[in-house]
């Protein structure tokens, strides 16, 4: 009941992948910086609960492409939890960072792991317990 999914990128798109293949063994994922999965939900019923935690600014997971997901999946009634981070891990209100994003910098953004955030992350998942019928 209590199994989850964790990645980051790629890892990431799999943690949501895997999550919706095994929605009767996974409880819930979390992923940092994923594009959209290439899995689709088809089931009967939301998807399983996610936790994504992205940034403002990013080269390789652009915040707009992962909102645009995050909207897929609303339209799923998916649980989701998003955090859209910006500058020392605070979140960030909108995807616009107007002169804050060099192209230096979002495509280090991508590979720099949210330290700090682990305990969002846990607690996130620690909330979320698989319903056996």
């Amino acid at each position: 009941r209590r199994i989850y999914a964790v990645g980051m990128g790629k890892g990431g798109e799999m943690a949501a992948t895997y999550a919706m293949l095994r929605a009767d063994r996974v409880a819930a994922f979390a992923a940092f910086a994923p594009l959209t999965p290439s899995a689709e939900w088809i089931c009967p019923g939301p998807p399983p609960p996610g936790l994504v935690v992205y940034r403002a600014c990013d080269k390789i997971a652009p915040c707009e492409e992962v909102e645009s997901w995050l909207l897929a999946r609303d339209g799923q009634r998916a649980v989701t939890r998003r955090m859209r981070l910006g500058d020392a891990l605070a979140e960030e209100p909108s995807c616009a960072v107007r002169n804050k994003c060099t192209p230096k910098k979002a495509e280090a953004n991508h590979h720099r792991w949210p330290k700090g955030k682990e305990k969002d992350v846990l607690g996130f998942l620690g909330g979320t317990v698989l319903k056996v019928p």
